[in-house]
């Protein structure tokens, strides 16, 4: 994803959950974390209230943090646009005692959201998103993870 100049880019982290009891590895947690100017503000899908945060005065990295395993930059923002951004990511229904949905489908769901206002927007160029499917963004976060594993990131 190429950012243009002066706009922030949109990224998709994953951070490690533990496991269940018998060693199986619960699903990363996924994240939209937008790099503006410092303090960066983070949107995050939060996994265990599945409720959307929108922290505007967090002086915060991802690589920061010891359960970070990896970032994928999905897309772009116009700094002019973070607010509206924001309208259109608060707007994706957060589903609760629904246990084949987490924050995963949550992130997907509001890239889909992103990029079908853009899509109505097209002569703005407030921010993009690039087109993932969730297999295709599931492949990459899986890549990110062996490399993490790894050691080359």
């Amino acid at each position: 994803v190429q950012v243009p100049p002066g706009c922030y880019p949109l990224e998709l982290v994953q951070f490690w959950r533990n496991e269940y009891k018998h060693g199986q590895p619960f699903p990363l947690h996924w994240a939209l974390f937008m790099r503006t100017a410092p303090p960066p503000p983070p949107l995050v899908g939060a996994p265990d209230t599945f409720t959307a945060q929108f922290l505007a005065t967090v002086a915060f990295s991802p690589e920061m943090l010891p359960d970070w395993r990896g970032t994928l930059v999905v897309g772009w923002v116009h700094p002019a646009a973070v607010r509206a951004f924001e309208r259109v990511a608060r707007g994706v229904r957060v589903w609760r005692q629904r246990p084949e949905w987490r924050c995963q489908e949550w992130v997907f769901e509001v890239l889909c959201a992103l990029g079908e206002e853009e899509r109505k927007r097209k002569a703005q160029a407030d921010w993009r998103i690039e087109g993932w499917t969730f297999p295709g963004l599931q492949r990459q976060m899986g890549k990110l993870l062996d490399a993490w594993e790894n050691g080359d990131i």
